[in-house]
């Protein structure tokens, strides 16, 4: 099965609102949940941030849709979210 893989980062300023829609949602995930319930929980989870974007101070995307590309660098990428790996100097949305 090809794999695609795409993350977004986002710097938010702190929102009340967005916090208590957001956390309920992001404690939820478990190892069982189905993928449906994940696109459900990932749809939520956009649309709360979509709703509140007047909160956005900048961010950046990674997209890969090779399939090699996409196996080799997500541990990568969860290394750098992780661990102190590198810093982003400039967001996309500035």
């Amino acid at each position: 099965m090809a794999r695609t893989f795409f993350a977004l980062e986002l710097c938010l300023r702190f929102d009340a609102t967005l916090t208590a829609a957001l956390t309920p949602l992001l404690r939820k995930p478990e190892p069982t949940q189905t993928h449906g319930e994940l696109w459900t929980l990932w749809t939520q989870a956009a649309r709360h941030l979509t709703w509140r974007k007047a909160t956005w101070v900048s961010g950046c995307w990674d997209f890969w849709d090779d399939d090699a590309k996409a196996n080799n660098m997500y541990p990568d990428w969860i290394e750098g979210i992780t661990k102190e790996k590198g810093v982003r100097e400039k967001g996309m949305l500035e």
